[in-house]
């Protein structure tokens, strides 16, 4: 109950943060990231599809919190 109840509220302060500007942004290379990083994008731009929400990765986070991993797969 705690994990959840401290996922809940972290995922709520992290929404209520906001975007970051284009400053703090400033020097950020994305291809070099995908470049290094590139089974992370797949896996971010395969479950962003469109129609998706911030509110689907909620769920669906909260789900594997709960139920665990096998139940993402059944």
């Amino acid at each position: 109950m705690l994990t959840v109840l401290r996922f809940t509220v972290g995922y709520v302060l992290e929404e209520q943060a906001g975007r970051p500007d284009a400053d703090s942004l400033a020097g950020f290379d994305m291809a070099a990231y995908a470049a290094a990083y590139p089974t992370v994008m797949a896996g971010v731009t395969e479950y962003f599809q469109p129609g998706r929400t911030v509110d689907d990765l909620f769920r669906d986070c909260l789900e594997l919190i709960v139920h665990g991993p096998a139940a993402q797969s059944a």
